[in-house]
This record gives C-alpha cells, sequence and structure tokens, in this order.
C-alpha cells in the first residue's frame, strides 16, 4: 500500500513487497496452492515473482510463467511439456508466447513422479529417463492438472479472456484431452502420442 505521508522511495516499495508475500502465506495457509511465485526476486530492488494460486486436491506443483511486457491480449495459453518436462525448449516457447502478447504457463506435470524435470533430446540417459517417466505418466491426473492450471490462468493478472492449450508430443496428447475434459477455449495438439 502507498504511504501517502511519506516520500517516495524504496520503503514503500518494500511495504508493498511485504504485503504481497503475507497475502500468498495467507492464501496458502486457507487451502490454496501455490503453483509458482510468491516471493521476492533474486535481483536488486523490490520485485515480486508473478504469482499462481491453485486448488488440487492431492498437492501442489510448479509452472514456468511467461508474462507480455507490451501489447498485452488479455487472454492465456497453457504450454503442455513434452517428455523432456518444462526445458529450455519449453521455457522458450511460453517466452515466445509472451512476445506475442499472451499469458503463458507451463506446468510440472511430472511433479507426482519427481519435481522439476528439465532433460533434453541429446543424450541417450536423457532419452532413457524421459521414456521412464513418460511410461509411469498417470494421464487423468495429469488432465486433472491442466484443468486446475487452466482454472488458475483464468485468474492470473491480466487474463480477462480466453484460456487456451498447445501441447507436443506427451502434451499433443493432453491438449486433445483437455478439449474434450475440460472448459479449454481452444486446444492445439502438435504430434500427439498415442491418440
Amino acid at each position: 500500500p502507498w504511504d501517502s505521508n511519506a516520500e517516495h522511495g524504496p520503503q514503500n516499495h518494500l511495504k508493498h513487497l511485504e504485503k504481497l508475500i503475507q497475502y500468498v502465506e495467507c492464501s496458502v495457509q486457507e487451502g490454496a496452492k501455490l503453483l509458482c511465485g510468491g516471493q521476492r526476486l533474486e535481483r536488486p530492488g523490490y520485485y515480486f515473482e508473478p504469482t499462481i494460486l491453485a486448488d488440487v486436491p492431492d498437492g501442489s506443483f510448479a509452472a514456468y510463467l511467461a508474462t507480455p511486457s507490451a501489447n498485452a491480449r488479455g487472454t492465456a495459453i497453457v504450454v503442455i511439456q513434452e517428455i523432456f518436462g518444462i526445458n529450455a525448449d519449453m521455457r522458450q516457447t511460453c517466452d515466445d508466447f509472451a512476445s506475442q502478447g499472451f499469458v503463458a504457463i507451463c506446468p510440472d506435470l511430472y511433479w507426482r513422479q519427481e519435481p522439476n524435470v528439465e532433460l533434453t533430446d541429446k543424450t541417450e540417459a536423457e532419452w532413457k529417463k524421459a521414456l521412464a517417466l513418460y511410461t509411469a505418466f498417470d494421464v487423468d491426473k495429469g488432465v486433472a492438472d491442466l484443468d486446475a492450471t487452466i482454472q488458475a490462468a483464468r485468474k492470473a493478472p491480466g487474463v480477462r479472456g480466453g484460456v487456451g492449450t498447445v501441447g507436443y508430443c506427451l502434451g499433443g496428447l493432453l491438449a486433445f484431452l483437455t478439449a474434450v475434459r475440460t472448459n479449454a477455449d481452444a486446444a492445439v495438439s502438435y504430434y500427439g502420442v498415442g491418440i
């Protein structure tokens, strides 16, 4: 909150940051699940990470969030990972959508097996691990996590319109399933497996 009795300066920014952190902590205590953010960014100044809170019955998971710096459309895209987790390709895809005015969020769908998986397709060991994670992946729970992400995206700052999904590989299958099992406004599937 702005303190009009004080000169403009860091003391007001710090109070605002502290209030945001307090809000997130209170929300989590009341049962909300923190999908991402909720804390101070590790950089000079008083910056707060973009934050998504959602309710997920059996736990919580992280997500990569990219927001537009200009020309915001007021819509969001849930980017659904390949079998390699939220790797540099998925983060770049989110960043590219954000540069076109979309809020883009890529949830960690392997969080029940191993949180924060980040693999490439460059080594045999990474392929083996990715295929093992894919084989053990619970598709129905993944769709439920995507539904929670869609609902959280609808409440995200700057989102006033539709929320769609786009998925690649495993994500292609899941994007197809969000079209028939969720209230996503649009769904695009690229090379979806197992359809």
